[in-house]
């Protein structure tokens, strides 16, 4: 809390009477930033949106309110989460077509710390988007493949994906500043954490493509080494 005195003066239409007072005004500065957490299970593997074993289809059955209290007021809240005959889902607070939305996730485990809003992409056809997706501008981005109620939200930091659903996956980083590119990811260049990642956004280790094999669980198995 700051407090500043500043001077109000008053004065009549025709300028012939005036007067002065002064007043202290206590100014109070709120931190409203929000940087949605990151997804996908730490060092879990993933599949793409082109391929892959883990399960693309939805999260839960039926629909969901989106009726919680005590969220932040910039967060997407009140509509209800609809799920088509083929498993597509929908936001129907209001029709959000090609366009990012951070909204409430009433599906959300929080004894398993999964965030109750998150980022989420919809298509050109409103449906929420899963697995990669690259925007007019070329940016890419990740939205988590896997139905364990947080289906569709969008990756942060460093995670591994099996592209091509062989049981080898790769390390991927996404931008976690919320500097209007969160979630996109790093190419050909240098990670904030100083690792080298290819013109695909893979992780370089001595040259090569950083690899790791997953189990039947899409589960990275522990080697010496694990980003």
């Amino acid at each position: 809390m700051t407090g500043k005195t500043v001077v109000i003066t008053a004065s009549s239409e025709d300028g012939r009477m005036a007067d002065q007072c002064n007043v202290k005004v206590n100014v109070k500065y709120l931190d409203n930033t929000y940087a949605p957490s990151s997804g996908g299970g730490g060092g879990r593997g993933g599949s793409s949106g082109g391929g892959g074993s883990s399960s693309r289809s939805a999260t839960p059955s039926g629909n969901k309110n989106s009726t919680a209290s005590g969220l932040p007021s910039y967060v997407v809240k009140g509509g209800t989460w609809v799920q088509d005959s083929v498993g597509n889902w929908f936001y129907s607070n209001e029709p959000y077509t090609d366009e990012w939305a951070d909204v409430q996730n009433p599906y959300a485990d929080k004894s398993k710390g999964q965030p109750l809003f998150d980022w989420f992409h919809f298509g050109k056809d409103s449906v929420m988007t899963v697995g990669w997706y690259t925007d007019k501008a070329g940016d890419t981005y990740y939205l988590h493949p896997i139905s364990d109620n947080t289906l569709g939200h969008m990756y942060t930091g460093w995670h591994w994906s099996d592209d091509n659903g062989d049981g080898i996956a790769e390390c991927y980083y996404f931008e976690t500043e919320f500097n209007g590119y969160k979630g996109r990811l790093y190419k050909s260049t240098t990670t904030p954490d100083g690792y080298t990642v290819n013109e695909k956004g893979q992780w370089m280790e001595n040259g090569k493509v950083a690899a790791k094999k997953l189990n039947e669980k899409n589960e990275i198995i522990i080697t010496e080494h694990n980003k």
